[in-house]
């Protein structure tokens, strides 16, 4: 048997893109997008999509022991805005408030 020459990445961050499923993930995606069409031409709750507020609550409750309803849940779109939402909410005029690092 012939020796050959492979070249193996280890380095986090850079996936065998060959070894990827590129058509069955496209296939799968295109199923949920005709599925869910429909869907995008409302608005979703502000707090965030319910399917996933639910999956963060049963998430929270197992691995932080967590307890809170789906309707205390809001998804934001960043930790940048998560913050701003609760700053906005809950520090007045004239409060000092502190970001632990990492936040």
């Amino acid at each position: 048997m012939a020796a050959r020459h492979v070249e193996l990445n280890f380095q986090p961050g850079y996936p065998d893109g060959q070894a990827f499923p590129f058509a069955s993930w496209r296939a799968v995606v295109a199923g949920v997008l005709r599925q869910s069409a429909a869907a995008y031409d409302v608005y979703d709750e502000p707090a965030g999509d319910q399917r996933l507020r639910t999956a963060v609550q049963r998430h929270v409750g197992v691995s932080r022991r967590a307890r809170a309803g789906v309707g205390e849940i809001i998804v934001t779109t960043g930790s940048t805005r998560a913050i701003d939402l609760v700053s906005r909410v809950m520090v007045g005029a004239g409060d000092i408030a502190a970001v632990a690092d990492p936040g």
